[in-house]
């Protein structure tokens, strides 16, 4: 009986350690700004927008912990805030930054911003609006990520 209640204790921890480590990143491995406020997303939206409203998390080509929130979201900009960790193989220093990004409406809703000098980002909202997908691109390299959303 002892055994049996030892391996369903073990399994529980596992589960939620598993949880924590894909569910939530540490403020030490990708740093935030103090002040964010995340605005509910007006009424009126279609929900492919609406849905962008948040915080997601994910990790680029499992290499880079990246926390994308979504502050502020009408029908044609949204107030981001994209952080990420540090990446020594990509040589990226963990970091954040404020963007204005464009909403692009469709089947499946966008958002955008950057290009040019700087790198540009593409996140798609999923079927199901619990995960976006990404795309970084940047000197004809591209990356991808997928995030899911995370309730913090």
């Amino acid at each position: 009986m002892k055994s049996k209640r030892f391996s369903l204790g073990l399994g529980i921890i596992l589960i939620l350690t598993n949880l924590t480590i894909t569910l939530g990143f540490s403020q030490k491995n990708v740093p935030l700004p103090q002040e964010i406020e995340i605005l509910p997303p007006s009424s009126d939206l279609p929900p492919g927008v609406a849905a962008f409203s948040g915080r997601w998390e994910g990790v680029w080509e499992g290499e880079l912990e990246s926390i994308l929130i979504v502050e502020e979201i009408d029908s044609q900009r949204a107030k981001v805030i994209y952080a990420w960790g540090d990446a020594p193989r990509w040589r990226t220093d963990k970091g954040y930054y404020r963007y204005v990004a464009k909403v692009i409406p469709g089947s499946r809703t966008k958002i955008e911003w950057g290009g040019g000098e700087r790198p540009k980002f593409t996140f798609e909202m999923g079927k199901d609006f619990k995960s976006i997908r990404g795309v970084r691109e940047f000197r004809n390299s591209y990356a991808k990520i997928t995030m899911k959303r995370a309730e913090k």
